[in-house]
């Protein structure tokens, strides 16, 4: 009879998988309207393929969940040569490398489509409806939300971020910033209207008028984010490899490769849903 896990361990990485899970999601809950906007700057297949790494990695991490709390497969240390035939160890970190390769250019080629489609943007009326503040002890930053509409009356909606210091006698923007934006936030109307830049074949690839086209609030810094804790799974494996052929056996810590990309990412996450969670909503309406 094949020995199983105990119970007692069984349950310990159910309530392990519960907590990963739960910090995943409610990031993921808390960071929703910015993911959903963001990925709607470009086509959905584009946009599948920046979340090659992030599915890999959940598959990854349920496929543990299975083997051992479900099924109650042991950790257990085994000689090198035996582990090299049973498992595949190198055929794990090239899946682990080409997934997040995947995903590295798929984020690039997003970035490099912004900057591309920008030079050929045209500039349309924009209505601001939401605004997010964020106090901190350098500045303040403003999140805008609003509907754009484009010359044939089709509304699209936008997500800007602009900074400034505020002070009695009003709001110093950032150097670019449109004129029209610090003085409709000093004086808070129900909306105010700016102008929006945007890509004529895809208008829910926008951009404000005036700054450059490189937003510090755009997806591809954040899946930059994500890829690098991603990579901290690759290191980890790495390093184990190395140790188990130093040492002629691998240790039963090698399992848990199969979890440390999502567990980072999940971190991640939650601390970046969190500090949405902070932001102090400024009504404008």
């Amino acid at each position: 009879m094949d020995e199983r896990l105990p119970i007692s361990a069984r349950l310990g990485l159910v309530v392990a998988y519960a907590a990963v899970v739960g910090l995943l999601g409610w990031g993921t809950f808390l960071c929703w309207d910015y993911f959903v906007y963001e990925h709607n700057r470009t086509q959905p297949w584009k946009a599948l393929l920046c979340l090659t790494a992030d599915l890999s990695a959940f598959a990854w991490f349920q496929g543990f969940f299975w083997r051992h709390a479900v099924r109650g497969r042991t950790f257990e240390a085994v000689p090198w040569d035996e582990f090299i035939r049973r498992r595949g160890p190198y055929g794990i970190v090239l899946g682990l490398v080409g997934a997040i390769g995947i995903d590295a250019m798929a984020t690039y080629n997003l970035r490099s489509e912004d900057e591309e489609r920008f030079e050929h943007r045209v500039e349309g009326k924009g209505t601001v409806e939401r605004v997010v503040e964020n106090d901190n002890p350098v500045n303040t930053k403003w999140e805008l939300f609003g509907t754009l509409t484009a010359p044939d009356g089709e509304k699209y909606p936008f997500r800007f971020r602009v900074a400034g210091i505020q002070w009695k006698g009003g709001i110093n923007m950032e150097k670019g910033t449109p004129p029209e934006i610090g003085p409709a936030l000093a004086a808070k109307p129900p909306t105010f209207d700016i102008r929006v830049a945007y890509d004529p074949d895809w208008p829910s690839r926008n951009w404000l008028a005036g700054p450059p086209w490189d937003d510090a609030n755009r997806s591809w810094y954040v899946g930059y984010i994500f890829l690098i804790v991603q990579g901290l799974g690759v290191v980890f494996a790495l390093a184990l490899l190395a140790e188990g052929k130093r040492k002629g056996e691998m240790r039963a810590a090698w399992e848990c490769v199969w979890i440390m990309p999502l567990l980072f990412q999940a971190l991640t996450v939650f601390g970046l849903g969190m500090s949405y969670a902070s932001e102090r909503v400024m009504n404008l309406s």
